[in-house]
């Protein structure tokens, strides 16, 4: 397939209700989409789910769009490509920007479902027409607020309920939980909110709540920390910000640093780093789920896909766009069954519509390299 152009567009979508974590509030989110044109017709679209600033990572829409647009794309427009490996192969040389990366390979993977005529399950090698999903919830003003929204989550039929914590936020909110839910499938997230020396032992009073995972409870960087703490614990460290690479989670595999991993496309580079990882965490015994960054139907797409695979053995963080966004630019868009089960699109490409006029509408800011 012949690259004839790239499109890059930041995109502004206004939240239904903001989104707290311990490293800052959304009241908006902002987005990176990427199409891909070919010489014969077709687009493929990717997502760079970044954000207006270095809070998850230290790229943001407007670094993404930078290194697509100038380091890229003119590695990519004017040239064929038949494979996702020789098409990554053409800018390897650009270091780190793994957000950047994600949405460029997604829209080659969508290219490459439409050539074809298959699903993105099939090219990624998924075996399940279902996944388990849970729901995150966020740091709120008050228990009662939380604990109403957990109640709501659940009856809507989410498998797990995720919460997020940060320091005095989170004994007493796990104790009121548990005491309200005592059976619920319950994982905490600290989104590397805390220091060893000044938390370890908090943290260790986890293993009360008899939660299936503590995630991220360090820096991205504390590796050793994580080690430690999980040398401690009874309760596994789930290792999210720290995984970038599968030179990552050898690391933390050869540190027993944690014992299950959080495979976010949009953090690792893309789909393909993602299987790297899921296939060495399944040769490790290493548990896997599927996260986000708050993706819209475009690049949820990929995660379903990439969730499908046999490795994600615990219910993945996938919202429906009603939750957060007044409208989604994929349709129909997906939907929680009652039994807390997305289905996996078997059709031929992205499995979703892709809703160009709300695109446009929602664009902010447009590059397109010929």
């Amino acid at each position: 397939m012949k690259i004839t152009r790239m499109e890059i567009r930041k995109l502004k979508l206004p939240l239904q209700r903001s989104f707290a974590m311990s490293f800052g509030e959304m009241n908006r989110k902002e987005t990176v989409i990427v199409s891909l044109h070919t010489a014969d017709g077709l687009t493929g679209y990717g997502e760079s789910s970044s954000f207006s600033a270095p809070m998850y990572t230290h790229e943001t829409n407007d670094t993404c769009m930078y290194i697509q647009e100038h380091f890229i794309a003119p590695r990519l427009v004017g040239r064929e490509f038949d494979t996702v490996e020789e098409f990554c192969s053409a800018y390897r040389s650009v270091v780190g920007n793994r957000m950047a990366r994600t949405g460029t390979e997604c829209a080659f993977w969508h290219l490459l479902a439409q050539r074809d005529a298959v699903s993105l399950k099939h090219l990624v090698g998924g075996t399940r027409s279902t996944i388990p999903v849970g729901e995150s919830i966020g740091i709120k003003q008050t228990m009662a607020e939380t604990l109403e929204e957990i109640e709501q989550r659940l009856d809507e039929g989410y498998v797990r309920i995720k919460v997020k914590i940060a320091p005095d936020w989170d004994t007493q909110l796990l104790a009121a939980i548990r005491e309200r839910w005592p059976g619920i499938d319950l994982t905490a997230d600290a989104n590397a909110a805390y220091q060893f020396t000044q938390h370890h032992k908090t943290l260790e009073a986890l293993d009360a709540f008899n939660l299936s995972m503590l995630e991220q409870p360090f820096g991205a960087d504390d590796m050793i920390e994580h080690a430690k703490l999980q040398a401690k614990l009874k309760t596994s460290i789930c290792l999210d910000e720290s995984i970038e690479s599968l030179a990552d989670i050898k690391t933390a595999d050869a540190l027993s640093a944690g014992r299950i991993v959080n495979i976010k496309p949009g953090r690792v580079g893309g789909l393909v780093e993602s299987i790297k990882i899921h296939n060495y965490a399944v040769a490790h015994h290493l548990g896997v789920m599927c996260g986000g960054t708050f993706e819209t139907g475009i690049g949820r797409a990929f995660n379903i896909a990439l969730a499908s695979l046999p490795g994600f053995i615990y219910p993945a963080d996938m919202s429906p766009y009603q939750l957060y966004f007044a409208e989604d630019i994929v349709e129909p868009s997906y939907t929680v069954k009652l039994d807390g089960h997305i289905d996996v699109p078997d059709t031929p490409g992205l499995g979703f519509a892709v809703r160009e006029d709300l695109i446009e509408q929602f664009t902010t800011q447009k590059v397109v390299v010929r």
